[in-house]
């Protein structure tokens, strides 16, 4: 399942569901092109997705990114949080020395499963990020949202997008 795809999944859901709901898509954040700039939506309810980030074409709108999909978050109130805490510490144990590769300590650097490339790339920092801002008074719709998707993702690919572990 590509970037572009979770739009119309997500206006889909909540046809069906018959929820009143604003949803706001933000533009790519990249871990390396916005240090020191906090997380689109970072204090909001929503869902997150990382994607891979090819260097300098890293830019692209959600609506026409072609891009697979490596991971589908979701979060009730802190979607920066969320997004930040996959990454893992940015300095060595006991030291205020920053890390090499920067994020060398990520949730997935140990992982067999995830194929190398990805674990280098997610280490260096090249993966770009869209957060979608949930506004609702039903509660619970980030984390229903975020099952439907990966629901979804599994029936479009045969399986959870790479960096995914369980429903």
């Amino acid at each position: 399942m590509k970037v572009k795809d979770i739009r119309s999944h997500i206006e889909n859901f909540i046809k069906i569901q018959g929820i009143e709901a604003n949803v706001q898509y933000s533009k790519p954040w990249h871990f390396n092109f916005h240090k020191g700039e906090k997380v689109p939506f970072g204090d909001c309810t929503g869902i997150y997705l990382y994607a891979e980030a090819l260097s300098d074409n890293w830019n692209i709108p959600i609506e026409s990114c072609q891009r697979d999909i490596w991971y589908i978050g979701k979060s009730e109130g802190d979607l920066g949080g969320r997004v930040w805490k996959h990454m893992g510490l940015i300095y060595e144990p006991n030291s205020r020395e920053v890390c090499t590769p920067r994020f060398k300590y990520n949730d997935w650097h140990s992982d067999a499963d995830v194929p190398a490339d990805i674990k280098r790339q997610i280490a260096d920092g090249e993966l770009v990020v869209y957060t979608i801002k949930l506004v609702s008074e039903k509660t619970l719709l980030a984390l229903a949202l975020e099952k439907y998707l990966l629901s979804i993702h599994v029936r479009v690919t045969g399986r959870l997008p790479v960096l995914n572990k369980d429903l």
